[in-house]
This record gives C-alpha cells, sequence and structure tokens, in this order.
C-alpha cells in the first residue's frame, strides 16, 4: 500500500511539473510574438513620422515639432493622436491649415484598424 502513494504523489508531481512548462512555453510564444508585433507598430510608427515630416517639408515647413501619442485597446486597434507645432501656423489662413490637414490625412498606414487625428499648433 506505501508504494501504491509513493507512486501515486511522483505522478501527481510530474504531471505539476510538466503543465508548468508547458504554460511557461505558452507564456514565452506569447511574448515573443507581443514583441515582434510592437516592434512592426515601432517601425510603421517611424515610417508614417517620416511621412509626416516629408508633407511639412514639402509645404514649406521643415521645422516642426512632431508628437504622436496612441492608445491602444484591449484588441489591440490603435488611436493616434498627432500634434504639429509651429510658430508660423499662427500667421497662416484657415484655407492653408485645412490644406496641410489634407495632405496629412491621406498618408497611409499599414494597420486598417488604427485611426488618426492630426492637429496643427503654434
Amino acid at each position: 500500500m506505501r508504494k501504491d502513494i509513493g507512486f501515486g504523489i511522483i505522478t501527481i508531481v510530474l504531471v505539476c511539473i510538466i503543465a508548468f512548462f508547458w504554460t511557461q512555453t505558452a507564456r514565452s510564444q506569447d511574448s515573443q510574438d507581443r514583441l515582434a508585433r510592437e516592434a512592426w507598430y515601432d517601425s510603421m510608427e517611424s515610417d508614417y513620422i517620416s511621412q509626416i515630416r516629408s508633407v511639412l517639408t514639402g509645404a514649406g515647413y521643415e521645422n516642426c515639432g512632431i508628437n504622436m501619442t496612441k492608445i491602444t485597446d484591449d484588441e489591440g486597434s490603435r488611436e493616434y493622436s498627432v500634434v504639429i507645432y509651429n510658430t508660423r501656423f499662427e500667421k497662416i489662413s484657415n484655407e492653408c491649415k485645412t490644406g496641410i490637414l489634407n495632405n496629412l490625412e491621406k498618408i497611409g498606414f499599414a494597420d486598417d484598424k488604427s485611426s488618426f487625428s492630426h492637429q496643427l499648433s503654434f
């Protein structure tokens, strides 16, 4: 009888060890997927800012500050808010500001679930 109890305890311990390593492997894979996804987004965000700078340079505003913030929901979609700073924006007409904002809205982003809002500030 004592042998049966010892065998049962060893079996339970081994099952727990196997379950532990199995869950750790799954967590590790999920973490690697998340890190790869974040690296992809970081690259796309840098490219997006570069495209903004190109649009602004083409409009004669090469010395602008750009602040891009994001909110990520549980499903992974992102909402970006882009604020562009230049003291010259204070002196241009609303039509010019609208034209710049319209050109910024045309910039593409690889993730269709992401949304953007742009604002010019001085």
